[in-house]
C-alpha cells in the first residue's frame, strides 16, 4: 500500500500559467494541459478534450512530488533465480503389497491434477488460479467477533513483456509484478518464505469487512488420497 499525504490545494496557484503540450497517463493521451485542484488525493486537469480527475498515484514521477504525493519506496528486487528443473517429488516408500504399490503409482499422478478442499478431492482446473507474492504467514482478522487465520498473499500480475514461458519456469519472480491487492487465504499453511512468490487453487469465500477471504485446496498425503478416493 502507498502512504499518501492528503491535501487540498489549487495546483493553479503553485504553478500559474503551466501549459504542458502533452501528457500519457494509462495509455490515455491529453494535450494542451493545465492543472486543477487537488483533493483527496486526486487532482483535476483541463484539456484539449474537456475535463479529467486523475489520482496523483497515476502521474508521471516528476509530477507527484510536486502535488505531495509520496508513494512508498518499492520493494527491493527480487533477484531472479536461475532456471532449475522442478522439484522431484518426495520419495516415500509405501506399504509393501501389489496394491499399495500400485495405488502410489496413481497418487503421483493424481496428486498433479487434484487437491483437496472441503474434505474432496477437487480437479484443479475446477477452481481459480492465484498467483502472488506471500506477505504474512500467519495472521489473524476479526470483525464482528467474527475471527479468521490464515496467511495474506499480495496478488501479481504477469508482465507484459515476458513473452511466451515454459510452464515448468513460469513462477520466476521476475515474470510477474506487485499488484497491491491482498487477500486472506483462510486457515492455510503456506510452504513459501515471506517474500516468495507462490501459485494456490482456491475458491472465492464471503468477503469480511470488504477484504477478499479464499479457501485454498491443498496436495493431499498419500493415505488421505486413498481414504478419500475408496468413498
Amino acid at each position: 500500500m502507498k502512504t499518501l499525504l492528503i491535501t487540498v490545494f489549487c495546483a493553479g496557484s503553485l504553478f500559474a500559467g503551466e501549459v504542458l503540450k502533452s501528457l500519457d497517463i494509462d495509455d490515455q493521451h491529453y494535450e494542451s494541459v493545465k492543472w486543477g485542484a487537488v483533493n483527496q488525493g486526486k487532482i483535476v486537469i483541463f484539456h484539449s478534450r474537456g475535463v479529467a480527475i486523475i489520482p496523483l498515484e497515476k502521474l508521471p514521477a516528476e509530477y507527484q512530488a510536486q502535488f505531495g504525493y509520496k508513494p512508498d519506496p518499492a520493494p527491493p528486487a527480487l533477484t531472479p533465480a536461475p532456471p532449475v528443473a522442478p522439484p522431484a517429488a518426495p520419495r516415500i516408500q509405501p506399504r509393501r503389497g501389489s496394491q499399495a504399490t500400485g495405488d502410489w503409482a496413481v497418487y503421483n499422478r493424481d496428486r498433479a491434477a487434484r487437491v483437496v478442499l472441503d474434505g474432496k478431492l477437487v480437479e484443479k482446473s475446477s477452481l481459480t488460479t492465484l498467483t502472488g507474492f506471500l506477505v504474512q504467514e500467519r495472521t489473524r482478522l476479526t470483525v464482528n467477533d467474527q475471527t479468521l487465520r490464515g496467511a495474506v498473499l499480495e496478488i501479481a500480475a504477469h508482465r507484459e513483456d515476458t513473452g511466451d514461458v515454459a510452464s515448468a519456469m513460469d513462477l520466476r519472480p521476475s515474470l510477474w509484478k506487485h499488484t497491491g491487492e491482498q487477500v486472506l487465504l483462510m486457515n492455510y499453511k503456506p510452504d513459501a518464505v515471506v517474500g516468495g512468490l507462490m501459485r494456490v487453487y482456491v475458491v472465492e469465500a464471503k468477503a469480511v469487512d470488504d477484504y477478499r477471504v479464499f479457501k485454498v485446496g491443498t496436495e493431499p498425503s498419500f493415505e488421505q488420497w486413498q481414504t478419500l478416493t475408496r468413498r
